[in-house]
């Protein structure tokens, strides 16, 4: 069972009179300092993959949340990025 946290509802896009929503946002972990500050996202893959992997998604969400660190594990290791 794979669960994942929802941050976006998804891009709205209108075409004329037709409207259609785009698939929301997911990351594997947000992590908290407190409930309303998160401080980092988490992306997990198999360890099939580099450590560094998740890190191609893991970027833009931080990035699109204004957060500052941003995580990639495949159970084995971490790799970080700092903004």
């Amino acid at each position: 069972m794979e669960t994942k946290v929802r941050f976006t509802d998804g891009k709205v896009n209108i075409k004329g009179n037709l409207v259609s929503r785009e698939p929301a946002k997911k990351a594997d972990y947000i992590l908290y300092i407190n409930a309303n500050n998160p401080i980092a996202i988490v992306e997990a893959k198999d360890n099939n993959h580099t450590v560094s992997f998740g890190l191609q998604q893991a970027m833009p969400y931080a990035k699109m949340m204004d957060i500052p660190f941003a995580y990639s594990s495949n159970g084995d290791a971490f790799y970080e990025h700092v903004f």
